[in-house]
Parts: C-alpha cells; structure tokens; sequence
C-alpha cells in the first residue's frame, strides 16, 4: 500500500521528513497532490504517517543511546530541540532524557 511505502521510505532516510510531503511525493514519482488523493483513499494521512515513524525513531535510537538529543532532532526533521522535546512528550508523556535514563537502567 501507498502508506507502506511512505513508512518504509522514511525509515530508510529519514532525511526527507524535514522536506515534508512534496520531497516524499517526489521520492515515489508523484505528484503531491496525486499522493493525498491515494492516501485520502486508504484512510491516511501523510502527518500521522510522519509522525509515527519519527515515534518509532526517536525511542530508538534514544534507546540506543549512540544519538545526542539535538542530533536525533535534527535528523527527523525538527527544528530544534525543543520542539522534538515536545513531541516526543506528547507522545509518551515523558521527555526524551528521561525515556533515555528509563531505557538505561533496564
């Protein structure tokens, strides 16, 4: 499916998140517009789609611990740190410092 691919593609380099959904639509030779349109199809849209890949990132390689905070920011496409802080608390209601402290005494 079309948001499989998008997942997968954002996984892959999630570099083109900071680009948004033109880069993305783009990537896979569509139109942006043509993109929504199929994804509307599937019951999706591309922010939620967006939005659970850098979920699954961000515990990731915060669990891993090899990222600093800024860094994990910056390569899902924020525009600083706080507001991947913020997200990330929406998310899990937690920081990113303290899901890393958490991660790091199991």
């Amino acid at each position: 499916t079309l948001h499989e691919q998008i997942d997968l593609l954002l996984v892959q380099r999630p570099d083109r998140m900071a680009g948004g959904v033109a880069t993305v639509a783009t990537e896979l030779g569509l139109h942006m517009r043509t993109l929504q349109r199929r994804l509307k199809d599937e019951n999706r849209v591309y922010a939620d789609i967006q939005a659970g890949v850098r979920e699954r990132l961000a515990r990731r390689w915060l669990a891993e611990g090899k990222l600093d905070i800024e860094a994990i920011a910056l390569k899902l496409g924020y525009s600083d740190r706080r507001a991947f802080t913020n997200a990330f608390k929406r998310w899990t209601g937690h920081p990113p410092t303290a899901f890393r402290q958490q991660g790091a005494k199991k």
